[in-house]
């Protein structure tokens, strides 16, 4: 197993003030993770866990997606695509812009209480929930994260579509 010496992501976000991590650092972390999907998903295959905790960071390698198991919730589900990494990477997005947990600032339905895992699994499927982003997010970005956590994974765009979005911001 190599070594990335930065650790994992979400541990890197919260342990970073944001302007620490320009948002050039974290273009090029996003890209590196598009460009990780596009190359599983060309080989037809599904990470199915892609959350902060399995993205790792080295100072010199850049970003590499780790931990290729299934969660728990994953198998659950039968007939999943690669719809569910863009879902996924969509919730990333939203971590690198605020550097908090996906949903840290939804609260439960009765009580005000932080939500159970069932009820945000609930709030995310049959609600709409979904994380915030901070203020003065780009437009752009906070555009194509939606996007990547569209409802119907049919409407969700390609790691390459990413990619493409990625890299011209990138450039400009």
């Amino acid at each position: 197993m190599e070594y990335m010496d930065m650790g994992d992501l979400r541990s890197y976000l919260a342990n970073t003030f944001p302007e620490a991590f320009d948002s050039k650092a974290k273009l090029s972390c996003a890209r590196n993770i598009a460009e990780g999907l596009f190359y599983l998903h060309s080989q037809n295959l599904i990470h199915r866990d892609l959350k902060s905790r399995n993205i790792l960071l080295d100072s010199v390698k850049g970003t590499k997606l780790a931990d290729f198991g299934s969660s728990k919730e994953m198998l659950l589900f039968q007939g999943h695509s690669n719809a569910v990494d863009i879902f996924s990477f969509g919730v990333v997005l939203s971590e690198l812009d605020t550097h908090a947990l996906p949903y840290a600032d939804a609260v439960g339905d009765i009580d005000g209480r932080e939500m159970s895992d069932e009820t945000m699994a609930r709030r995310v499927i049959h609600e709409g929930l979904r994380p915030s982003f901070r203020d003065d997010c780009p437009n752009w970005y906070r555009r194509l994260a939606q996007q990547c956590m569209a409802a119907n994974p049919d409407e969700r765009p390609s790691a390459t579509k990413i990619m493409y979005v990625l890299k011209e911001q990138y450039v400009l």
